[in-house]
């Protein structure tokens, strides 16, 4: 019996062996077909995928070596940086240049224009004052012709005759025939003064309705009786006037320091004829400057009267009424030096300041200078870093866009520029800004020649503890006179001058980053910031004034202020490339 037939297998054909996968690799991972062979397809793709891995690998190795040297990168990129910053802010210094000249082009047409306004007043107030002459003189005329008459007739028209001056009461401007000669001693009073043939004394209103400013012989009278020389203020440098209120404690020790400056020099007090105007009549605070013996006929006393209400802006607080009353005195006293008395420049200090033996000395030089240079509209004795370490020479000085205030001296054309806008209060953050300024400058010492003792007034002792308490005095003199006749102050003027002069400290100071850079850095350091933020970051670490008015830090020149970090490190902390 046969066994079952054996059947062969039939051969494949070519094409269906081309299609057939091979068999199973039993040493395969995850059964017979690899991995690599299942996700790529084959041929030339699989080539190109394969290629395009490689470049991939390749890659990221390039990269990896780029960033493993990254801090050399990093640190060549901040130092290019810095002495990119240091070239910019050349070029920031450069630009200035150009644009202070068209300043001072414009400073010029401001001055033109200002005087045909001044010449255009003087017309004005002479054709007035020649329509009140003949006023009078056909009022009298008429007089004359009723009193033939009757005597009633003559009453009648003496009345009459009174009548052109009764419409200028104590709160207007009173024609000059109306002023009656004063009862104290021609020798000694100071209200025996001749006003200035040029000037008239008053003032028009100004545009926010303040009451028009006027002199009368009470204004002109001077309390402290005996003065023992004359002022004149044709020949008289500036005059000195020490703002009051009511602080007779603080008073007593602001006056007894400057009479010790008086004292330094026998010209003095020609030269700076002094004055005390007090807001009110507190008493005790007039007991202080008329009934002292150690001051009496030293000054002349100047009473402001309070009696008008205080209009208040739309935004204001009632308990601003002080800065109100403030302004309002001041725009008052300034009007009475430089209107009234004639003075051609004005030294302003407060009840609560001391001032150092060379205060005079340095405002002698100054006042030359601002006669020179039209763009120097105020000279200050203060520095608001003038803090221990922050200033260290003595006899440094600065030009600063920022007004200073605290012991300042100002032209009698800049009031009469500024009188008509004054402000009904914060006038010193008005002078501040950059429409009041106008462009114009200021100079300060480095070290102050004033000291700030009020930690009570009306500021209620703002900055007091944090920056005013440990202000540094200068304690040794400076001949500033003799330092100016040597051209040592030369850099200060013209304008064009102390550009140059600041660019050149700037060009030779070294680059740093951070402050603690600029710690281990011996001599000038040029400290950048980025924004106004950054600047009250940086100066709050440090301990200097943060505090901005209208775009400009305290102190600044071009936005960069100027300090000691310690002994032996200067810094220039000034706008970086982002910054301008």
């Amino acid at each position: 019996m046969m066994g079952p037939m054996m059947t062969t297998p039939p051969m494949p054909s070519m094409s269906s062996m081309s299609s057939t996968p091979p068999p199973p690799h039993h040493g395969a991972f995850f059964g017979a077909t690899p991995l690599w062979r299942t996700f790529l397809p084959a041929g030339r793709l699989r080539t190109f995928i394969a290629i395009l891995l490689f470049l991939q690998l390749i890659s990221f190795f390039i990269i990896h070596a780029i960033f493993a040297d990254a801090p050399s990168h990093h640190r060549l990129n901040s130092a290019y940086r810095d002495e990119l910053a240091t070239e910019l802010t050349h070029a920031r210094l450069a630009s200035s240049r150009a644009s202070s000249r068209l300043q001072d082009a414009l400073q010029a047409i401001h001055i033109l224009h200002r005087a045909l306004r001044d010449d255009g007043l003087r017309m004005i107030r002479a054709k007035e004052l020649a329509e009140r002459v003949h006023a009078v003189i056909d009022t009298i005329e008429h007089a004359e012709e009723s009193s033939k008459s009757s005597h009633a007739a003559s009453s009648s028209t003496t009345s009459s005759t009174r009548a052109p001056f009764e419409r200028y009461s104590r709160k207007q401007l009173p024609p000059p025939q109306q002023q009656q000669p004063s009862h104290h001693p021609a020798s000694n009073s100071i209200n025996h003064l001749p006003t200035a043939p040029s000037l008239a004394p008053g003032f028009p209103p100004t545009h926010a309705g303040l009451p028009p400013l006027y002199c009368s012989d009470d204004d002109l009278e001077n309390v402290a009786a005996g003065l023992s020389i004359t002022p004149d203020p044709q020949t008289a440098i500036a005059a000195v006037v020490v703002v009051t209120h009511n602080r007779p404690d603080y008073l007593t020790k602001t006056l007894h320091s400057v009479q010790a400056a008086y004292d330094k020099d026998s010209n003095n007090l020609h030269d700076f004829p002094l004055y005390v105007s007090q807001d009110g009549h507190d008493q005790a605070t007039r007991r202080v400057v008329v009934d002292a013996p150690e001051f009496k006929g030293r000054w002349g006393h100047l009473e402001h009267d309070q009696s008008e209400p205080v209009v208040y802006e739309k935004s204001a607080r009632f308990e601003a009424e002080s800065y109100y009353r403030i302004s309002a005195h001041y725009r008052w006293f300034l009007h009475q030096l430089f209107e009234c008395r004639g003075y051609s420049k004005v030294i302003i200090l407060e009840d609560d300041m001391l001032v150092a033996a060379d205060f005079f000395s340095y405002f002698r030089a100054a006042s030359k200078l601002m006669d020179r240079d039209e763009s120097l509209w105020c000279a200050s004795s203060w520095n608001d870093n003038g803090k221990v370490p922050f200033a260290k020479v003595n006899d440094a000085v600065y030009r600063s866009e920022f007004f200073p205030g605290l012991g300042w001296m100002m032209k009698r054309e800049t009031f009469l520029e500024l009188a008509p806008e004054w402000p009904r209060a914060y006038w010193d953050d008005w002078m501040r800004l950059a429409k009041t300024r106008k462009g114009r400058e200021c100079i300060r010492p480095e070290i102050c020649r004033t000291y700030n003792i009020g930690e009570k007034g009306a500021s209620k002792g703002q900055f007091f503890k944090t920056f005013l308490k440990d202000i540094r005095i200068s304690a040794e003199p400076v001949d500033w006179e003799r330092r100016l006749e040597d051209g040592q102050l030369d850099f200060l003027q013209p304008r064009q001058a102390y550009e140059i002069y600041f660019s050149n400290l700037i060009s030779a100071a070294k680059p740093v980053s951070t402050v603690a850079q600029a710690q281990r850095t011996l001599g000038d350091v040029l400290l950048t910031y980025r924004s106004e933020s950054d600047f009250v970051r940086i100066a709050r670490s440090i301990g200097i004034f943060d505090e901005w008015k209208d775009g400009i830090p305290r102190t600044s020149w071009r936005g960069v202020v100027v300090f000691w970090l310690n002994d032996a490190t200067r810094v220039f902390l000034a706008p970086s490339i982002d910054y301008i």
